[in-house]
């Protein structure tokens, strides 16, 4: 089954009460709070607070967004905690560029985490030393997590051929992905543009018997009435490919 979740890195500039306010309007079933933007690392308040708001609205804090630990063992453990105070249910990090460093930051934070019942998710990004899905679960077997997964994105690859090749390599083990129609080269545009790239997507993961996050993260000029269109678009993929 499809699970559908909206980022608040899609709004960074938005105070949370309003992502909060699309998140319900859109019909989102989750929602992924940015450490970058709305809940900083450590301030375990903040995240109070927003676990109550995100409750209060009927949502589920899906993940908590992380994009660098910086291999600073005192950092990996404020974000665990700090997801942990969201109630999400993962804490999502980017690997850092050097695979050395990686492994450390990420076996830290994996056992961290399961001392506290949360699951780690490892993003990609072509920035990093997970710019795959391949190179993130090579990470995630040598790090010695057992129950990390992958929060799978289109973003790093430079064609929908690579990107497709990819999923369909680590589908047992991703945990959803992030979905947008804004284009690897820097334009804009609306996901349903795109709806056969993204069926083919979604297409894999109905393969596997399990159920995934589909993440909202990124619509055309930041602008609402774009998630509302896009969010049209997503439904009729997840009707189609999520049963």
């Amino acid at each position: 089954m499809f699970l559908v979740g909206l980022s608040s890195h899609t709004f960074f500039l938005e105070k949370p009460q309003r992502i909060v306010e699309l998140a319900q309007a859109s019909g989102v079933q989750g929602l992924e709070w940015q450490a970058e933007s709305h809940c900083q690392v450590g301030d375990l308040k903040q995240a109070h607070e927003l676990r109550t708001l995100t409750e209060q609205a009927g949502l589920v804090c899906l993940s908590y967004a992380v994009d660098a630990c910086g291999d600073e063992p005192e950092r990996e453990r404020a974000a665990v905690h700090t997801a942990f105070e969201l109630g999400a249910s993962m804490l999502r990090v980017i690997p850092e560029t050097r695979v050395e460093q990686s492994l450390g930051s990420l076996s830290r934070c994996y056992h961290s985490a399961a001392e506290l019942g949360l699951m780690i998710s490892v993003g990609l990004s072509g920035e990093s030393s997970a710019g795959s899905g391949v190179e993130a679960q090579a990470l995630i077997d040598q790090a010695g997590g057992e129950h990390a997964d992958i929060l799978w994105s289109r973003d790093p690859f430079p064609s929908d051929q690579h990107a497709l090749h990819d999923l369909s390599a680590v589908a047992e083990h991703v945990v959803g992905l992030y979905c947008s129609g804004l284009h690897p080269d820097g334009n804009t545009q609306a996901l349903g543009e795109r709806t056969d790239e993204w069926a083919r997507y979604l297409s894999v993961l109905s393969q596997v018997d399990d159920d995934h996050w589909i993440v909202v993260r990124g619509v055309e000029n930041a602008d609402p009435a774009a998630l509302f269109r896009d969010m049209q678009t997503l439904r009729r993929l997840v009707e189609k490919y999520g049963t």
